[in-house]
């Protein structure tokens, strides 16, 4: 008998055989301007598209690279009147990949 790896020991029978598989993935990556999604992805729901497309008018017409979203003035135990969130972090929201705590934070209000 073998001992599956893991932090609990499981006991597993001589017959299991443990196989790794390599997983080749080619990266999406955030590049000002350019869309946060990747082609081919599934319909966006309705506030995350407008969210989307003022993005893609923002970064063609001004340049910029940050949101500011105000604070409602009940919220203002977290000190700030305004949160900057980076677009980098609306790229890492629409791609269901680590969020930033500014990000969560304005979620969460």
């Amino acid at each position: 008998m073998r001992l599956a790896p893991g932090p609990q020991p499981l006991v597993l029978g001589d017959d299991v055989i443990f196989e790794t598989a390599e997983v080749t993935k080619e990266e999406y990556k955030y590049m000002h301007g350019k869309p946060l999604i990747k082609p081919g992805h599934p319909p966006l729901t309705t506030m995350m598209y407008k969210l989307h497309e003022w993005y893609m008018k923002t970064c063609r017409e001004s340049g910029r690279d940050t949101i500011y979203v105000a604070v409602k003035p009940e919220h203002e135990f977290i000190g700030l009147p305004v949160m900057p969130i980076e677009f980098v972090e609306l790229f890492q929201l629409y791609n269901q990949l680590a969020l930033d705590k500014q990000l969560m934070t304005s979620y969460c209000l």
